[in-house]
């Protein structure tokens, strides 16, 4: 059942079934390839998206080409070169899913040795009762030469929160740096259901606020109120 879905990369994620399709302990063989001038500009412009192909290989049904847009991410110690192993994150054209997503964040681990630490961490958080993105591995080669084993990841972003805590509306955050953070750390977020306030401080600890903020998540709010924190 999984190989025949594996050949049909355009089905929505309406069960299980597909969902696993994408993030099953197979490992899935993407190939991407971009011309001189997408090249040139991820040198110069890294996390500037730029076109490109996209190939998925399966052994039932050959392969099936995207049109996709890249760009490189990763900061401070899993930042590569586009020659060395750098992360993707990877934009299907207006119309087009991949396994019923718009999207595929693939990262490089390249400080983990292992290669199973962000995996098993998902899965710890999940086990808490934490809605975290699903994963699975992706052999990717590009331009014809083999980029190794990387880690696909779930994006996290409005279609996720859709499918995570089934409501369009929610408020995701994430910090890109210290400094950020600490700007996260000084405020306050808080939601209210059925005129319960329910209000937690990030000041004391960026993780724990994290965590009630998607605690409130799935008690589905009605709305999102982001104020200064006041002591």
């Amino acid at each position: 059942m999984i190989g025949w879905l594996l050949g049909v990369p355009g089905t929505a994620d309406s069960t299980d079934v597909v969902r696993s399709a994408l993030f099953g302990p197979q490992i899935l063989a993407l190939s991407l390839h971009l011309d001189g001038d997408a090249m040139a500009s991820l040198h110069a412009k890294p996390d500037t998206a730029v076109p490109a192909t996209l190939v998925f290989k399966t052994a039932v049904k050959g392969e099936h080409v995207y049109q996709v847009t890249t760009h490189i991410k990763g900061q401070l110690g899993s930042a590569r070169p586009f020659e060395d192993k750098p992360a993707f994150k990877i934009s299907f054209a207006k119309g087009e899913q991949f396994f019923g997503r718009e999207h595929l964040t693939l990262n490089n681990m390249v400080q983990d040795p292992t290669m199973l630490h962000e995996a098993l961490g998902y899965q710890v958080y999940a086990a808490a009762g934490v809605p975290v993105p699903d994963t699975g591995y992706v052999m990717l080669t590009v331009n014809d030469r083999p980029y190794g084993l990387y880690l696909n990841v779930e994006t996290i972003d409005q279609d996720f929160l859709r499918r995570r805590l089934e409501m369009g509306l929610g408020f995701c955050t994430k910090a890109t740096t210290a400094w950020t953070c600490a700007r996260v750390m000084s405020q306050s977020f808080s939601c209210t259901r059925d005129s319960i306030p329910i209000t937690r401080s990030s000041r004391t600890s960026f993780v724990p606020s994290r965590l009630q903020a998607t605690a409130c998540s799935m008690a589905r709010p009605h709305r999102w109120i982001r104020r200064p924190f006041s002591p």
